[in-house]
């Protein structure tokens, strides 16, 4: 009986020890998984941002086909974070992420014209990236 009691009660601390084992692992997960969303979120804005200031420079050397392609990453990577944006329900960066693929929307159908206007575009696109991003929860602080 003396081993039994001995036996119920060393398996009852090795599952307490595991518990608080994992307990203790899985702490913190959360926010990590938090922090790679919205670094995933930041880098798919700052991709159509750097498409989007391609596609200016494109336009400015008068290379129309060239900026098109970089308009069309742009709206790639716009959509994409917008989606990603959109899970978080966070309507202010939702709404200049929108604006901004209609500024590109509009930028691209100006540079089908070759019109130099869709340079303005753009410009208003990157702004609205810009706010998007701002509007975006800060990064977490990085351990030292």
């Amino acid at each position: 009986m003396r081993i039994l009691k001995l036996v119920v009660v060393g398996m009852v601390g090795a599952a307490v020890i595991f518990l608080a084992g994992w307990l203790y692992g899985r702490g913190g997960k959360t926010d990590l998984a938090d922090a790679l969303q919205a670094a995933d979120v930041r880098l798919s804005l700052a991709t159509a941002r750097a498409a989007a200031l391609d596609a200016r420079v494109g336009l400015y050397n008068l290379n129309f086909g060239d900026a098109a392609r970089r308009l069309d990453d742009a709206k790639t990577a716009l959509e994409t974070g917008r989606r990603q944006i959109q899970a978080w329900d966070n309507a202010a960066a939702d709404q200049a992420a929108a604006d901004a693929i209609e500024r590109i929307t509009e930028a691209q159908r100006l540079a089908a014209r070759v019109d130099q206007s869709a340079n303005q575009q753009v410009a208003e696109a990157v702004a609205a990236i810009d706010a998007a991003i701002a509007g975006l929860p800060p990064p977490p602080p990085r351990a030292p």
